[in-house]
């Protein structure tokens, strides 16, 4: 059996129908497990995780992003993450018996069927991508929807992969790339400072000199009137959990702040947890359900079909 996971992010945090109904779509085809849902009020976001087989996955994530576009208006959204469509990302994670290579054959597909049936501009980033420059998703983001419309016009490096060169009116563009097991860890500082958010996020980052896989924003959440550390870490084996957490640790002690608490936004791997105690790190609501290794053994155990690129 081939397995895939896919982490697509949805720029839509704060109204939970909307979600639901857009998680749906991962519930009504055979061969899907619906794994993570997770939304937050300040980035405005959602994240949802699936795993199953190749075709399938793919053909949920195409329904969903058709919900999101039917559902979401840009037009309309304020949140503090960087997003450029309603479907923001659609990252597609080889898991079981499947290379990189065929889930970037995959994103080609999916990327050419949703540009082609949705009107949506769609680029290739990670894997995917056809262009250096797009190899960065950031680089993709840069200037976000708002402004992403003048760099289409303006710059011949920025236009999409596949679909019109033009940004659709209400649901933005999308990304889909391929790449390895991501983390996607946040630490919230007991502070208002951005400044040192920023400074810190900085200094961590591995294009800064910092952790290796490590990418970093410094962010502020007006709910939660505080600052926060948001990463992602690319490599976990290189670059543990544990090490990032000890690395804000240090630098927000150095300017007399505390950590509030800490976030994994989908799933991890246990070895991304580098043995550690969860408590040491400050780590919320983890149950065994956040590891990826419990889903990929439970998606072998009730997954039967076979779906053969």
């Amino acid at each position: 059996m081939q397995l895939i996971e896919c982490v697509p992010n949805f720029s839509e945090g704060r109204d939970p129908i909307i979600v639901n109904e857009i998680a749906g779509e991962f519930r009504n085809l055979p061969d899907v497990l619906l794994i993570g849902q997770e939304m937050d009020y300040d980035h405005n976001r959602s994240v949802i995780t699936c795993i199953g087989s190749p075709h399938s996955v793919v053909s949920a994530v195409y329904n969903a992003c058709r919900k999101a576009k039917e559902l979401i208006d840009l037009r309309n959204h304020h949140g503090v993450h960087p997003r450029i469509g309603a479907t923001d990302v659609i990252p597609l994670v080889p898991l079981r018996n499947i290379s990189m290579s065929d889930c970037v054959d995959l994103s080609y597909k999916l990327g050419h069927k949703i540009a082609k049936d949705m009107e949506i501009p769609v680029y290739l980033y990670g894997s995917a991508s056809k262009r250096f420059h797009n190899k960065s998703l950031a680089d993709i983001r840069r200037g976000e929807f708002e402004y992403l419309q003048q760099l289409i016009l303006n710059k011949s490096d920025n236009k999409p992969d596949f679909g019109p060169s033009t940004i659709h009116p209400s649901a933005g563009a999308i990304a889909i790339g391929v790449r390895d097991i991501l983390v996607a860890f946040n630490v919230n500082l007991r502070s208002k400072d951005i400044d040192m958010a920023r400074m810190i996020a900085r200094e961590i980052r591995e294009s800064n000199g910092g952790l290796p896989g490590v990418k970093a924003l410094g962010l502020k959440l007006s709910q939660k009137k505080c600052v926060q550390i948001s990463m992602n870490i690319t490599d976990y084996k290189q670059t543990s959990i544990p090490e990032v957490y000890r690395f804000i640790k240090r630098k927000a002690n150095s300017n007399r702040v505390e950590i509030l608490e800490c976030e994994l936004i989908g799933l991890a791997p246990i070895q991304a947890f580098n043995q550690s105690n969860l408590a040491d790190i400050q780590l919320k609501n983890m149950t065994p359900s956040r590891y990826l290794d419990y889903h990929i053994k439970r998606a072998e155990g009730i997954l039967h079909h076979t779906d053969n690129i």
